[in-house]
């Protein structure tokens, strides 16, 4: 069955859910996917990039619904996999009532959530996740939020776990002692985060852990992207063993983890009193399984879906991610 997934996540762009669909796309033979992204990109299935919104008109999605249209007459599309349920599934329910195609939707946890705290995209969300064909999460926790917040039928839904691609014998030793030079982190103890830099992910109160501790033989690694990292940066502008060497490429990863000693993310629980990124929780983790994959002994807390990406863990820790002392606790026996 040929099968176009539309989606705003998808590679170039980083992070876990543009690999989680990327991953699944490459097993997938070529002549039945196409994909529909809003980002330059080039692979050997079939892609389309298009601009999916505008601010001259409103609602800024109505150019999707056009391109979606045109690729489904164009492939002779028989199903569309909806990337994210808020708004490209709005534009596919649209195209799909029209020409009276199935559809279905995977969701990640945040999605839902974030729907949830507004009535009338809850609402909407709602509609679209019920008139599914079936509905994909990503963990147990992401099912049971379809299950008890949107009412999904549990004989719908279906698990596809996120999966691990690197392996240590990706690492580069030559790139790993480049990195050690870099940051002169010879003989040194390197802490690892892998993440975007929201206020979610709890990095800003590993910074201030890390300054209770003043150990200078530390060193934190804060890979990635986002709206807080200049408000980490200046959290951490007096502590010189911290560095944030950016985004970087998927494939670089394995130099990182191969240079780490440990790997800490502490995701808080969505709090919907405060702006805290809309939400967000820790709906699986891929880089869990990534560190699992370079051995390396794991800082977490128990939120969202954590415990199903460590359920396969012999060296974690949780903590509370609100709790400084926890945290410091915890790097110290680490």
């Amino acid at each position: 069955m040929k099968t176009l997934l539309v989606t705003t996540d998808f590679p170039p762009l980083l992070g876990g859910i543009a690999n989680y669909y990327f991953n699944r796309v490459e097993k997938m033979p070529a002549d039945e996917i196409v994909v529909l992204t809003n980002h330059s990109t080039d692979y050997n299935f079939k892609i389309y990039n298009k601009k999916f919104f505008t601010k001259i008109i409103w609602p800024h999605w109505l150019p999707l619904i056009w391109h979606i249209f045109k690729i489904v007459k164009k492939e002779k599309i028989q199903r569309i996999w909806v990337g994210q349920v808020l708004p490209v599934g709005t534009a596919v329910w649209i195209v799909c009532k029209i020409l009276k195609l199935p559809y279905f939707i995977t969701c990640h946890g945040n999605d839902l959530l974030r729907a949830k705290s507004h009535f009338r995209k809850y609402k909407l969300a709602k509609k679209i996740l019920n008139f599914a064909k079936f509905v994909e999460a990503n963990t147990e926790f992401t099912k049971n939020i379809l299950i008890n917040n949107y009412k999904i039928n549990k004989n719908k839904i279906k698990i596809v776990y996120p999966v691990c691609t690197l392996t240590k014998e990706m690492a580069d030793k030559n790139k790993i002692t480049n990195l050690k030079n870099k940051y002169n982190l010879e003989n040194k103890k390197i802490l690892l985060t892998i993440s975007r830099l929201v206020e979610s992910k709890g990095i800003d109160q590993i910074i201030k852990a890390l300054e209770i501790i003043n150990d200078k033989t530390i060193n934190y690694l804060i890979i990635g992207d986002g709206p807080e990292k200049n408000n980490l940066k200046k959290l951490a502008e007096n502590n010189r063993n911290i560095y944030f060497p950016g985004p970087v490429a998927h494939s670089e990863l394995p130099n990182y983890y191969a240079l780490a000693d440990a790997f800490i993310m502490i995701p808080r629980n969505p709090a919907p009193s405060t702006a805290r990124s809309q939400h967000d929780t820790e709906s699986f983790g891929i880089v869990y399984l990534e560190a699992q994959e370079f051995g390396l002994p794991i800082i977490a807390s128990d939120t969202g879906g954590t415990r199903e990406a460590l359920k396969n863990c012999n060296n974690f820790t949780i903590v509370d991610p609100e709790d400084i002392n926890e945290i410091v606790k915890a790097i110290k026996n680490l």
